[in-house]
């Protein structure tokens, strides 16, 4: 259910999944009979339905309608969660290109893997440097793209970024003695992935992250996308054209759950990704201590 619209989105082999055949009686149409134009008189019930121009159904088993909704809820979650852990798991397991460290377990740390490009950007390079000083403000204005420019040309040019090391001896979280600017090097987490050369003379490198955690939600999120997931029991009514021979005309009627109008409830494992530009020698998001297992490396 991440793409939303009035179509389903999902396999024809998740319909009704582990659900058996019930011949429970949930509704009893209504009718209406019509004389030309004019309505003579109707036979239904007081069930709201979502469309007016349909007669509402005579009676309806609306408690029958919720137990069902629940009941499907409950599956997806216990069956259908199954199926995305296998999916999360063959997605992350090493390849040939693809060898992720773990860092505690994937339930409560995150799983790293560095990543680069082939092809070198240069000109993006350059131009996080004015970004920064944008970003940033004052003295940064002019030395940021000169700091970053050491990435280039080697250590050559660090008096005009002395000015930088006065006072400040923690970082922004309180961490004493940060390489570099810390400000500047914070900054780098917004620099794009690179070639690992381009990594070392910058330093920093961009990593892979995924991690899990317990989440408790409605569905769907989108609160725009609310409408187009309304859980509704599709009932129909029937008018009747008194003419020769009789003309009956089934209309949809369909009846909204009122239980579920804010959204499914949903309760399950749910794994979150990024990429993540990390400078040398600061704290990589979501990982603390060692690696879950030693590696050969």
């Amino acid at each position: 259910m991440d793409t939303y619209s009035i179509l389903p989105n999902v396999p024809n082999t998740d319909y009704c999944a582990g659900s058996k055949l019930d011949l429970t009686l949930m509704y009893l149409p209504g009718t209406c009979f019509y004389l030309g134009t004019t309505k003579l008189f109707c036979v239904e019930g007081d069930q709201e339905t979502l469309n007016p121009l349909a007669p509402r159904p005579i009676a309806f088993r609306y408690d029958e309608a919720v137990k069902r909704v629940g009941a499907a809820t409950l599956t997806a979650e216990k069956d259908y969660q199954a199926d995305y852990q296998k999916d999360i798991l063959e997605a992350i397991k090493p390849t040939a290109k693809f060898f992720p460290l773990l860092w505690d377990t994937l339930l409560t740390g995150a799983l790293v893997a560095p990543t680069q490009t082939l092809k070198p950007d240069l000109l993006t390079l350059a131009q996080k440097g004015k970004d920064a000083g944008t970003r940033l403000g004052g003295v940064f204005a002019a030395t940021a793209p000169v700091y970053y420019a050491q990435g280039l040309t080697g250590n050559a040019v660090t008096l005009p970024l002395r000015v930088h090391t006065l006072p400040a001896l923690t970082d922004v979280l309180a961490n004493p003695n940060p390489p570099g600017v810390w400000k500047l090097e914070e900054f780098k987490r917004t620099f794009p992935q690179q070639p690992s050369p381009l990594y070392e003379r910058f330093g920093y490198t961009n990593l892979f992250t995924a991690w899990t955690r317990p989440t408790v939600k409605l569905l769907p999120e989108a609160v725009a996308a609310k409408p187009l997931r309304q859980m509704i029991y599709m009932a129909t009514g029937n008018t009747v054209s008194i003419q020769i021979p009789p003309v009956v005309v089934p209309l949809p009627a369909p009846v909204l759950i009122k239980e579920f109008a804010l959204g499914l409830p949903y309760a399950g494992l749910q794994t979150h990704f990024t990429w993540q530009s990390v400078p040398e020698g600061y704290e990589v998001p979501r990982v603390s201590g060692v690696p879950l297992i030693d590696y050969p490396f």
